[in-house]
Order: structure tokens, then sequence, then C-alpha cells
């Protein structure tokens, strides 16, 4: 059985991961939004 550091550890690594996701989405959604405008012009 692991101890309580295990747990820390992956709660740390949860909360990256959430971290990660929310800055990932925060550069991409200006990308997928730009290259949707330039779908809709090239239309």
């Amino acid at each position: 059985m692991f101890g309580s550091s295990s747990i820390q550890s992956f709660s740390f690594f949860l909360l990256l991961d959430f971290s990660f996701i929310h800055i990932f989405s925060l550069f991409l959604e200006p990308i997928v939004s730009y290259r949707q405008s330039s779908k809709i012009s090239n239309l």
C-alpha cells in the first residue's frame, strides 16, 4: 500500500495537468476561431 505522499504527489500531478489544459485551451481557442473564420471566408 502507498502512503499519503503518493496521494499528495498524485493530486499535485492532477493540479498540474488541469492548469496545463487550461493554458493549452487559452492558446488553442484563438487559433481555432481564426481557422474557422478563415474557412468561412474561403467559402
